[in-house]
């Protein structure tokens, strides 16, 4: 009882500090371009005029008083309730985030219509949320009372996620492909291994634990739900582990060099080790993400992209980077019919295939290795072209998202 006060007070003072300071009372003054979260700067700085854009911050740590006497008007304090407040003080033309699963950003044109909203997919999406039925599909399709989500403008990876999303979201898609993967221009895309030993880079889809040095991917805490039912940091990371480890073996058996390209910097050392503790009797190179090229480049100059159902591997995927999806997460969680932990959901296709299962049968693993190892070009892209192109368009440097931006007038 003692720690619930305590975090109550915690609670009010954080809020009392945000709202009575010199900053909160600062007049917010207005913009043409409005960028929704602060994550999407970096993101979107390569491809617009940042320099006179404001930044809506979504964690809502420093409020201002002016836009909260501003939301009042639509209603009790809430963030999607902040956000109106803003745009109404604000005025922006434009709106523009990476962050496609946030919900208040689909209502923003019910308030106010004359507004371009535009949202740049930055994740393949499924259903799982961080609270019981909070899954980004499940809430999309609940009733609201501002009416259908919506937004001007919604680019997509590929026509396959857009062909799911338009029966839950109302807009003009356009199918562009991952922005960062566009802006990498590197394209040491090998066909046949170049080194003595052939490279298989096994992407990590590892959580970021930096807050909690305690806590690890192998935890039974529930860090997620689908629908009401609980998943662990272990039910749902282990697969992972259990893949790494068998393709481990296989290349140390083959003379092929592993590597493992984590997804975290070395602020969540637990990464590592998460996979350390598992391959402790097979050689491999672990790699954290430095930056936001680091990955890419590595995976690049990779013979095979070896993942369970990472982005960044069907990123290297639309590039037509030879790859191997081990999609057993859905078996590993308990239920193998769930749809979006299959290969290349949304599109139905077989269980498995040429360079792909989602069933954790070993006696597959190194035969789906070694045809996209060997393949020829012509017999890599007649099992691959059809599904990647859906999946991931690859547009270099950006062009189709930089002509819309123009004819839009956001330069």
């Amino acid at each position: 009882m003692r720690s619930r006060s305590k975090t109550l007070l915690t609670r009010y003072t954080q809020l009392i500090n945000s709202i009575f300071n010199r900053e909160s009372l600062k007049f917010v003054k207005s913009t043409d371009v409005l960028i929704y979260d602060k994550s999407s700067v970096r993101r979107l700085a390569p491809i617009i005029n940042i320099d006179n854009a404001l930044v809506f911050d979504t964690s809502l740590k420093k409020l201002n008083i002016w836009v909260l006497l501003s939301s009042l008007r639509y209603g009790k304090p809430n963030l999607q309730n902040y956000l109106f407040g803003y745009l109404k003080i604000v005025k922006p033309k434009f709106v523009l985030t990476f962050i496609d699963n946030s919900i208040p950003f689909y209502f923003i044109n019910s308030k106010f219509p004359d507004i371009t909203t535009i949202v740049i997919q930055n994740g393949r999406r499924d259903n799982f949320g961080r609270i019981p039925n909070s899954g980004f599909v499940d809430i999309l399709s609940a009733s609201h009372k501002l009416g259908k989500p919506q937004v001007k403008h919604y680019c997509m990876f590929g026509t396959a996620e857009i062909n799911l999303f338009r029966k839950y979201i109302s807009a003009t898609f356009h199918s562009v492909g991952s922005i960062q993967n566009n802006l990498t221009i590197t394209q040491n895309v090998k066909t046949h291994p170049l080194a003595a030993k052939p490279v298989v880079s096994f992407v990590s889809s590892h959580p970021n634990l930096s807050s909690s040095r305690e806590l690890t991917a192998l935890s039974d805490e529930v860090c997620m739900y689908l629908g009401n039912r609980p998943i662990t940091y272990n039910g749902y990371y282990g697969i992972e582990r259990l893949v790494a480890a068998e393709y481990a073996k296989i290349c140390h058996r083959l003379n092929y060099q592993f590597q493992i390209i984590g997804k975290r910097s070395q602020s969540t050392p637990q990464e590592e080790q998460f996979f350390e503790n598992a391959l402790v009797k097979t050689g491999f190179n672990f790699f954290t993400s430095e930056n936001d090229d680091s990955s890419y480049v590595r995976l690049l100059s990779s013979d095979v992209v070896l993942a369970v159902d990472s982005t960044l591997a069907y990123e290297m995927f639309g590039r037509g980077k030879r790859c191997v999806f081990i999609t057993a997460r859905g078996e590993a969680i308990g239920d193998s019919t769930i749809d979006f932990c299959k290969f290349a959901s949304p599109l139905e296709i077989p269980e498995s295939g040429k360079f792909w299962t989602n069933i954790f049968d070993v006696t597959k693993f190194e035969g789906l290795l070694k045809f996209a190892l060997n393949s020829s070009g012509d017999e890599w892209d007649k099992h691959s072209l059809n599904i990647r192109t859906q999946l991931m368009e690859f547009d270099p440097d950006n062009h189709k998202i930089k002509k819309l931006f123009a004819e839009l007038g956001l330069r």
